[in-house]
């Protein structure tokens, strides 16, 4: 049975790499997954509350922070480093969330940690949410 289990496991992988090869996006559901490439922005706020009276005036990035991703089954899926800009990209597969089998999207949980700066946990990240293959956080 574990072998039967590993093999469909591989199965899965292989599938999923073959296809992100070619930026091609897809969710099948035979396998209940959605690949997309997830764009994360890490910065800070010197200036304004984020209202009409005083919006965000000046957004600095926070570079070398920590990114963690959580798929919906509690799996690590992927962590990084921000870049010098506070960006960093990854392309994952989480599973596709059931709440939303028409959409065929999946969600992920983002844990964020910097020096200097407190954790940040944003709890249900959209993956693939307008179909396109892409999400952002």
């Amino acid at each position: 049975m574990k072998l039967i289990s590993r093999c469909i496991r591989s199965s899965v992988i292989v599938l999923v790499l073959i296809l992100s090869a070619y930026d091609y996006v897809e969710a099948s559901p035979a396998s209940g997954m959605v690949e997309a490439t997830m764009n994360f922005k890490v910065s800070y706020v010197l200036e304004g509350y984020g209202t009409k009276e005083k919006p965000f005036s000046v957004v600095k990035p926070i570079p070398n922070a920590r990114l963690i991703v959580i798929n919906s089954n509690g799996d690590i899926v992927a962590n990084g480093i921000t870049d010098n800009k506070g960006e960093w990209n990854v392309n994952i597969s989480p599973p596709i969330d059931p709440r939303f089998p028409s959409k065929k999207m999946g969600v992920v949980t983002v844990i964020t940690v910097a020096d200097g700066f407190n954790e940040f946990i944003k709890f249900v990240v959209p993956v693939n949410e307008h179909g396109d293959g892409v999400g952002a956080a």
